[in-house]
């Protein structure tokens, strides 16, 4: 069954992502100024819920606070438009990438608590920070699963556990834990990083 749900999520990301690509390619690639050079547009995918990572507005309602990373269902109808649960993918200058959000998320990057807890933070992008700064390690060639490993903890980042609600967190990497494994997708189609 859980095969069948990844199955089914990529089946799905690669047929709007087609029509993405049919109508306006141009309009995900971003300018990212003097924050770094963008190198890949991706969707991140949790390997065994079938979810994706999306950074969710700030604005609910009309009030206004934190922007959040969370897992959610892929291409929910209640996010407006499928740049919601994009990343672009920008080379920092501590290695690594910065995790850049699209649409209304735009300049804004993922990163870590640099306390020793499981926090993951959305803030303004800076490519000088260790902090920000993450590096795609590939765990298994057959399905190109990976973990997302962050430079200056060194942990990696987990799908929620069961108190967690829908926000994503970082613990100490650990290759038996399904909840660290990811698969990162393109704007082709292709799951190849």
């Amino acid at each position: 069954m859980e095969n069948l749900s990844v199955a089914l999520f990529f089946g799905i990301f690669a047929v709007v992502n087609a029509a993405v690509n049919l109508r306006e390619p141009s309009r995900n690639v971003i300018d990212v100024g003097g924050r770094g050079t963008l190198d890949k547009v991706k969707v991140i995918g949790h390997m065994k819920s079938g979810r994706c990572l999306i950074i969710e507005n700030g604005k609910r309602q009309g009030e206004t606070r934190e922007h959040q990373l969370v897992l959610w269902k892929c291409h929910d109808e209640r996010i407006k438009g499928l740049e919601q649960e994009m990343f672009s993918l920008v080379k920092s200058n501590r290695g690594g990438y910065l995790l850049m959000g699209n649409a209304g998320s735009l300049d804004k990057c993922v990163g870590a608590d640099m306390g020793y807890n499981d926090h993951v933070v959305v803030r303004p992008c800076n490519p000088d920070k260790e902090s920000m700064s993450w590096v795609f390690r590939r765990v298994d060639l057959s399905s190109n699963a990976y973990q997302l490993v962050q430079m200056s903890t060194g942990r990696c980042m987990r799908a929620p556990g069961l108190h967690d609600g829908a926000w994503v967190r970082v613990g100490d990497c650990d290759l038996s834990d399904e909840r660290q494994l990811w698969q990162i997708c393109g704007l082709d189609g292709t799951c190849d990083f």
